[in-house]
């Protein structure tokens, strides 16, 4: 009994449209079809068998390119039934003689169809036969600026010039932007995107902010941001006050860091960082490398889609060593298996990173300790303490009141602001420039 998946496609009768099915095996997984079988299974065979050979065997000469014949078998079975075998082929992305590498020139085999290939797949499949990594590929973008990078090697001693250029892969051997080049402009057209949660689930939503600019800024900005929505806990212990945060700084930096890194940037998407009160997660494009698996990564193996990006992280100081973040992140929360920590499809990649102060509070009768609820906020810290005392003069404030107070610009106004929502400690209403805070009432 034949029948319809992945690998088997049925027809019941040969016409030019074939072409489609075999070059969307040659560019999947191969598989077989079979001409002269209806699409229930039933043998129906094929009329003049011999001229529908040749018309098969023309077709595939002239119109598939790549020259595809090598992965291509075809044989007449019993009851008059043709077999084409195709093979998997080396040299995708295969597509349509005339129509190009368009969508509506490649096909792919997706469950037991043959559908157009999207534009991002057509690029991974042209990276992958040659062997180049998409960071070293031409950006679109040549009319880049790097004051943010220039700046950013001065504070760490290092030089940025025309040389160095060619040395970190930002040019290519024609003097093109690179990938990288672009990732380190202050045009990045790359983003981070972080939403912040009032509970376990995607249902009450706080705040939310978009970074953008060169993966220096997006870094600093991201983390900083971060940092605001980090809380501070205290536990007296045998009478003695223990003072630590939600997450270790050096855990949070390590998962964002591993994002940026090893994200796929021939997707156009963000990263995507979500704060709740018990994690926080942290889903980045592309899913695994080629090849690897989630238990080569518990074993510690490690291989980077981006290395030259990670290379320049590493003369910056930025990571230590390549390959070493999720193993300090397995080390920070041992007790877990490495399921709870990370989720992987075929085309994403999330990290999580739980909150060790919320677990505490679940499985507090495990612990002798009196825990310090804070039921009010004088604020943690000099920025906070000016932010509050303006509503000692009114009763609302704008964003533009904390940057004047506090002479800071509209970013870093804006993330503090948020994390004393987040703390509960001011409530927000309006929308756009209406926007203004208010000290939310016990």
């Amino acid at each position: 009994m034949f029948v319809e998946s992945e690998t088997v496609e049925l027809k019941r009768e040969y016409t030019k449209d074939i072409i489609k099915e075999i070059i969307a095996f040659l560019n999947t997984k191969g598989g077989y079809i079979y001409v002269g079988i209806g699409d229930n299974g039933e043998v129906i065979g094929v009329s003049e068998i011999d001229k529908v050979m040749n018309q098969l065997s023309g077709s595939i000469h002239d119109s598939i390119r790549p020259d595809a014949n090598v992965f291509i078998n075809i044989k007449i079975l019993d009851s008059d039934i043709i077999c084409i075998k195709v093979k998997e082929g080396s040299v995708k992305p295969y597509y349509i003689q005339g129509k190009g590498l368009r969508s509506e020139g490649v096909y792919v085999r997706l469950g037991s169809a043959s559908v157009p290939s999207s534009e991002v797949g057509i690029k991974q499949m042209i990276i992958a036969s040659t062997n180049v990594s998409f960071e070293l590929m031409p950006c679109s973008q040549q009319n880049l600026v790097f004051s943010t990078a220039k700046k950013v090697f001065e504070e760490n001693h290092l030089t940025l010039d025309d040389s160095d250029y060619r040395t970190l892969n930002i040019v290519d051997e024609n003097n093109r932007y690179t990938t990288i080049g672009m990732l380190m402009s202050d045009q990045c057209e790359h983003t981070i995107k972080v939403a912040v949660f009032g509970d376990e689930n995607e249902f009450d939503f706080i705040d939310r902010q978009e970074f953008r600019g060169s993966v220096f800024t997006v870094l600093k900005d991201t983390l900083q941001y971060l940092e605001l929505n980090n809380h501070l806990h205290s536990e007296i212990i045998e009478y003695q006050r223990i003072e630590h945060k939600d997450y270790s700084k050096e855990i949070i930096r390590e998962g964002l860091l591993n994002a940026m890194i090893h994200r796929d940037y021939s997707y156009s998407g963000s990263i995507l960082i979500s704060v709740y009160r018990n994690r926080i997660e942290v889903t980045s494009l592309g899913g695994l490398v080629y090849g690897l698996s989630i238990n080569d990564i518990g074993a510690g193996i490690s291989q980077s889609r981006n290395p030259g990006l990670a290379n320049v992280f590493y003369r910056l100081k930025y990571i230590e060593a390549y390959g070493t973040g999720i193993r300090k992140i397995c080390s920070e929360y041992k007790e877990l298996d490495l399921t709870k920590l990370v989720q992987i499809t075929d085309n994403t990649f999330k990290l999580i990173l739980w909150n060790k102060n919320y677990a505490e509070k679940t499985n507090v009768k495990k612990r002798v300790i009196v825990r310090e609820e804070q039921s009010s906020y004088n604020g943690d810290n000099l920025e906070d303490i000016k932010i509050l005392k303006l509503f000692n003069e009114v009763s609302t404030i704008s964003r533009s009141d904390v940057q004047n107070e506090l002479e800071v610009g509209q970013t870093k106004a804006g993330l503090l602001l948020s994390s004393l929502l987040h703390k509960g400690i001011l409530i927000r209403e309006g929308k756009g420039k209406r926007t203004v805070y208010r000290v939310r009432e016990e």
